[in-house]
């Protein structure tokens, strides 16, 4: 079940919604909200985080996920994510690659992510390698191509 949002903290005490309502309080600091009757304090989670896992650096290669659990992200919370006013916001998994490349992502489990669990992203920034190539810590292949 989930709340409604509310845009005035303010009117939250007043309420009517079955479903309870909410709202954050201007300063951003406090989360004021109305629960349903039929609601007790151990069926509430708030969470704001939007990520569970993702690196803060963009493109960074050959990382291995492998066996985890991630849950409970936050993501996506502004309203029409997709406008272009919103880009920064747009793609933004429980688990995000932030453009990495050569990831292996193996035997994990994402779940309660609010929209998105993963998200691949190609995302071509300044500064990094056009598509078709990316840099690598390897020495070139010299075996001839089939």
């Amino acid at each position: 079940m989930r709340l409604a949002e509310h845009g005035d903290a303010s009117k939250v005490a007043g309420c009517t919604d079955s479903v309870g309502c909410f709202a954050a309080m201007s300063d951003g600091k406090e989360l004021v909200a109305k629960w349903p009757a039929n609601i007790s304090a151990s069926d509430v989670e708030v969470t704001v985080r939007s990520r569970v896992f993702a690196p803060h650096r963009r493109g960074l290669a050959h990382v291995v996920v492998q066996g985890f659990t991630m849950e409970h992200a936050a993501n996506q919370w502004i309203a029409n994510f997709w406008f272009p006013q919103n880009a920064k916001y747009a793609q933004s998994g429980l688990l995000g690659t932030r453009s990495g490349y050569m990831w292996t992502i193996r035997n994990n489990t994402l779940r309660h992510a609010q929209t998105i669990a993963l998200d691949i992203s190609r995302k071509r920034r300044a500064g990094t390698p056009a598509r078709g190539r990316l840099p690598t810590t390897r020495a070139p292949c010299s075996r001839p191509r089939m």
